[in-house]
């Protein structure tokens, strides 16, 4: 049972998860526009994702919001794949969760404690929603954050779907005639599951988790860029975060009705003390701008990377307020 050791290793996320409340699960077109979740109203009024969840609107992660890894467990193979997130409350304390066409509907009473919410069917299935950018609860029921980052996995035992784990964000864009101040500094955090590409024992056995400072800076030609600084590494298994010195750069992007991409390049310090790491290309990151006036920067990173041991992939997430 390739996912058997991943409900030992979920109380490190140590994040409350969604206490869904109210709304009917539509999409209230007064609250969307093309099928977007903007943070100004056609009125002038502005949004939050609370208050946007609360309502009942289906919140949704799709193109930049979402990355995520196929698991084929038969195989022992990890392979990048695109994906498609969606969460609605469904206005008695569970929400519904669709993943690629995949339904899921997860009752209150399937909260597991502060983890989240999860369904295990020993020897048929698991699936599971994790808060992880923050306090998810009060992202969706209490601030007023205009973004935040959940992953989803989905184990079938018998492969039907293929297994998969996704990091998607959820939030209220910005519209995209509007740009951050050529001063904006985002600062938060960064997170990123890892696995072999080939020859995994387990999710929970072989996973590494990267965590740590994420900060992108706005340039007065309106491009961004960042750096992912004070690294710590969660070996498989292991409970302890271990520090390594150096950092990863994502590259300059021109920021395009509030999008932006670019690559992730390990120092030459982080390449030294990574010692399994054979290359500074690491991967992909992709994001956009959030809030009324660009307040906050989030988005994914895809993990591509070249080891001693063979190739690793990962996915995960930033995100930054100014």
């Amino acid at each position: 049972m390739k996912y058997q050791n991943y409900k030992t290793t979920t109380a490190v996320f140590a994040v409350l998860m969604l206490a869904a409340c109210g709304g009917s699960g539509s999409s209230d077109p007064e609250m969307m526009q093309d099928g977007a979740l903007f943070a100004v109203l056609p009125d002038g009024s502005t949004q939050s994702v609370n208050e946007a969840f609360t309502a009942g609107v289906t919140l949704t992660a799709d193109g930049a919001d979402t990355t995520a890894l196929e698991l084929d467990f038969n195989n022992d193979v990890t392979t990048p794949v695109e994906s498609t997130f969606s969460l609605t409350s469904d206005g008695n304390g569970g929400v519904v969760v669709v993943n690629n066409g995949m339904s899921t509907s997860f009752s209150a009473t399937q909260r597991e404690g502060d983890d989240g919410f999860e369904i295990d069917n020993p020897g048929v299935s698991f699936v599971g929603v994790f808060g992880q950018s923050n306090n998810i609860q009060e992202i969706l029921n209490g601030d007023d954050a205009y973004s935040g980052a959940v992953s989803y996995l989905a184990f079938p035992e018998n492969g039907d779907p293929t297994p998969i784990v996704s990091y998607n964000v959820l939030g209220a864009r910005t519209a995209p005639d509007v740009m951050p101040s050529s001063t904006a500094v985002y600062g938060g955090g960064f997170k990123i599951e890892t696995l072999p590409a080939t020859g995994f024992d387990s999710f929970g056995d072989s996973r590494t988790r990267i965590r740590g400072d994420a900060e992108l800076r706005v340039s007065t030609s309106g491009a961004i860029s960042g750096v992912l600084s004070d690294i710590t590494v969660q070996a498989p298994g292991s409970n302890d975060r271990t520090d390594f010195a150096g950092t990863i750069a994502m590259s300059s992007s021109q920021i395009t009705d509030g999008t932006f991409s670019g690559d992730l390049t390990a120092d030459a310090t982080l390449v030294s003390s990574l010692t399994g790491l054979s290359d500074p290309e690491v991967g992909t990151y992709a994001g956009r701008l959030y809030g009324p006036a660009a307040e906050e920067a989030a988005g994914t990173l895809t993990l591509q990377a070249d080891g001693s041991e063979g190739p690793v992939n990962g996915v995960g997430f930033f995100r930054g307020e100014d």
